[in-house]
């Protein structure tokens, strides 16, 4: 393998070629001078062409069988054995399947350029099923669970399958996937292990709220705590409000009304192959914009581990592992992908960088940790969302710490490019220790003892929305300190803006009386549309829209007051505290 970098020391790389990289069983050694003699030269394989039609992975015979019955859904593999004398793989159809199904197995076969030679064949009888396993790290095929009766688990699969050499080749964007809007602000909520915020705070500030569902047994404890029923998730499902992730098999969850969720909005129910393609389509646009991608810097990049190694007394290794991540983890994550989907996601994650360089004591328990925790951590960042973190009812245990730590290093490899380099190195004065976004959701009052439908309608507006991601935004742009003497200034204003609304309310009611002697529509119309009847913003949609339009335009100089507007519109469900802590 000639490396055409010019480099000092040889014999340093080729003791980590040796040691860490080649495959015992591979002749291949490192050579730094052109050779005058040689067979032919390979090219090397570009990041945009890593599926290839998964070529050269190795397979098990449970994996070639999953990989064959995920692309072929109504062709059934009866056995696949080995002749290793002959070099010969036999994949055995059943007798139920055709002649052309064979030759398109043949295919997808051949495409694999296994190192045995593959034969495809049909059987003379029919066999039974073949139980593939639906695992937390195997994703078995679709039509090994048509018993569920999810036809989302069969969509999400095609769309794995015929669009991975786009998702890596970069043709394929975020928005192009059935769930993702990049115009609206969402969060990631984990409800699957532990605690975490109530519902209705999140819907309080974000457009669309991404929800991992606890396991089936669970299910009544945490509609309970949240103090919603299944009526009410369907309903916010409907409206787009709410978007339901699965990163278990969906054995383990309650399949039937996540499949009755999906019925009612299609777009509403991610499973794993989907958040595989999400998975994969950030790390090839991470990589694009990546500056240390950069081919004209390819040269100085081990010079400038070494520098850096020199400088800082960092091993070159811990260096590079942080350096060149997002290079290294899009060349490991097909096959974890292809296979385990999010759950492996820890086998290529930034926790892998983190804990290269972790010299504090108990690193296996903090290993642990980052593992565990690193899938929803990506999932987060590929969404563009922010993640709220779990905890116990002790307040014991969160996985706070660790988000925050991958979090920030997956920020910081997204905004490390040269559009986002100015911003890169602006590191704002905030308190380490502080949770900014559980700070932020806490200093809102949530009124939970009205139906969340209800709660949600308040919220659903067009001004209302934008209103809440700006007033989030300034909020979050503050230290504590800050933070609370706005929300102390916003609770005096909005007192003395209620106030005013009561005598100007009065005064308006007396004024559209009269007018509507010669405009008979005038007085009626605002009281149908604007008087908090939940029937408006369903029958009455165009006057609403038009009406939110001229109250949002006439406010947009003085933000104060249209935050002190906002909030009072959304007073009936959500109020700021008080008294902040």
């Amino acid at each position: 393998m000639f490396i055409e970098q010019q480099i000092d020391d040889l014999e340093t790389i080729n003791n980590v070629f040796e040691r860490e990289i080649r495959y015992i069983t591979a002749p291949i050694k490192l050579i730094d001078k052109h050779p005058e003699k040689y067979e032919y030269e390979l090219d090397c394989i570009s990041d945009e062409d890593i599926p290839s039609n998964f070529e050269g992975f190795p397979y098990t015979l449970s994996q070639l069988h999953i990989h064959i019955a995920s692309i072929h859904k109504d062709v059934k593999v009866a056995a696949i054995t080995t002749n290793h004398q002959e070099h010969i793989i036999l994949i055995e159809l059943d007798a139920c399947n055709t002649s052309s199904d064979a030759i398109s197995v043949q295919i997808t076969a051949n495409k694999l350029k296994l190192p045995f030679d593959v034969k495809v064949i049909l059987s003379t009888k029919n066999a039974p099923l073949i139980d593939l396993g639906d695992e937390v790290f195997i994703i078995a095929p679709s039509q090994t669970k048509k018993n569920l009766c999810c036809e989302f688990i069969e969509r999400d699969e095609s769309l794995w399958y015929e669009n991975v050499e786009k998702f890596y080749g970069g043709s394929f964007s975020k928005s192009e996937l059935y769930f993702f809007d990049e115009n609206k602000s969402c969060c990631l909520v984990n409800f699957s292990l532990f605690k975490n915020a109530n519902l209705r705070n999140h819907l309080l500030l974000y457009d669309v709220v991404y929800c991992i569902l606890p396991l089936a047994e669970n299910m009544q404890h945490f509609l309970e705590e949240q103090k919603i029923n299944r009526d009410d998730i369907l309903n916010l499902v409907s409206r787009g409000r709410l978007k339901i992730i699965n990163l278990q098999p969906e054995n383990r969850l309650d399949y039937g009304f996540i499949n009755e969720l999906f019925l009612t909005n299609p777009a509403a129910v991610i499973s794993r192959r989907a958040i595989s393609a999400l998975s994969a389509i950030d790390l090839a646009e991470i990589n694009k914009n990546y500056i240390f991608n950069d081919p004209e810097l390819e040269p100085y990049i081990y010079p400038l581990i070494r520098d850096i190694s020199d400088i800082f007394g960092i091993h070159h290794d811990i260096v590079s592992n942080y350096l060149l991540w997002p290079r290294k983890a899009l060349r490991s994550s097909l096959d974890t992908l292809n296979q385990a989907g999010p759950m492996g996601i820890a086998r290529y994650g930034v926790n892998n960088t983190i804990m290269s360089s972790w010299q504090l004591d108990r690193k296996d328990v903090y290993e642990f940790e980052f593992t565990v925790n690193s899938d929803r951590i990506h999932l987060a960042h590929a969404l563009d969302a922010t993640y709220f973190p779990f905890y116990t009812e002790e307040g014991k245990y969160t996985d706070h710490p660790y988000a925050s730590m991958m979090g920030s290093l997956l920020n910081f490899y997204k905004k490390s490019t040269f559009q986002t380099l100015d911003s890169l190195f602006i590191i704002p004065e905030v308190n380490a220790e502080e949770n900014k976004t559980l700070a932020l959701i806490s200093t809102f009052d949530i009124n939970d003892y009205i139906p969340i439908s209800d709660f949600e309608a308040e919220l659903s507006s067009c001004v209302v929305r934008r209103g809440m991601n700006s007033l989030f935004s300034e909020l979050n742009m503050l230290n504590s300190q800050d933070r609370n003497l706005r929300i102390q200034q916003y609770n005096a204003e909005l007192d003395k803006f209620s106030r005013q609304k009561k005598i100007i309310n009065h005064a308006l009611d007396l004024c559209e009386d009269t007018a509507g002697l010669f405009l008979p529509f005038l007085g009626t119309g605002k009281k149908i549309v604007f008087g908090g009847m939940s029937m408006a913003k369903n029958k009455f949609k165009t006057i609403q829209a038009i009406y939110e339009f001229i109250e949002d335009k006439s406010m947009r100089k003085d933000i104060s007051r249209k935050n002190v507007s906002l909030l009072s519109k959304i007073n009936r469900v959500a109020r700021l505290k008080k008294n902040i802590n």
